[in-house]
């Protein structure tokens, strides 16, 4: 790895091609550049002085650069924000689903549905189980207990599946955040 660097404004860039300087010419991989200033140019083989190395940044024993925990610690602070915002999004979409499911149910009411489930597999499986709250319900509404549990077992199972579908995609969203390890990742991950 060798550092090019212009003299006149310190351009600094890095360059992992074969370069030398030979009669007076640039060459990059045994190939003449042309119209390169070289009166402009230095290459520099070894670490270069700290005054061409960017902020942030370190030269390594294996000629390259890396960030000093100086420039870790700001990208990591700007990782973290951005992830924090993409798991935001992630939550926001998560409770529309979870709202449009609800929409139209009364908490009080979906407060009932494990005890309502609990009572319809129990009077499925044997019709002489005790069920006061379907009882209860059905006696109001003028219908069978055991057209309540088909209606309540049905209810359920779209439920759970509604409730699924939220959940995996959430669950997805989250999968593909902790995966990721850059920024360019985290943008990837289009939240819909």
């Amino acid at each position: 790895m060798k550092i090019l660097r212009r003299k006149s404004d310190n351009f600094v860039v890095t360059i992992s091609y074969h370069l030398e300087i030979k009669n007076g010419c640039l060459y990059v991989n045994d190939v003449p550049a042309p119209n390169a200033a070289l009166a402009d140019l230095e290459i520099i083989e070894t670490t270069p002085p700290p005054e061409y190395i960017p902020g942030g940044y370190t030269w390594t024993a294996a000629g390259g650069w890396s960030r000093t925990s100086e420039g870790d610690a700001a990208l990591d602070e700007k990782f973290v924000d951005e992830k924090n915002k993409k798991q935001q999004q992630i939550n926001a979409l998560f409770e529309r689903n979870v709202n449009e499911i609800k929409s139209g149910i009364l908490q009080a009411e979906i407060d009932t549905f494990s005890t309502q489930e609990k009572e319809a597999l129990a009077y499925q499986n044997d019709s002489s189980s005790p069920t006061p709250l379907l009882s209860g319900l059905s006696s109001v509404r003028g219908i069978s207990v055991a057209e309540l549990t088909t209606r309540v077992l049905a209810h359920a199972d779209a439920y759970k599946a509604a409730m699924a579908q939220a959940m995996g995609k959430k669950h997805a969203y989250e999968d593909q955040l902790k995966l990721a390890e850059t920024l360019d990742d985290i943008n990837a991950i289009i939240v819909e």
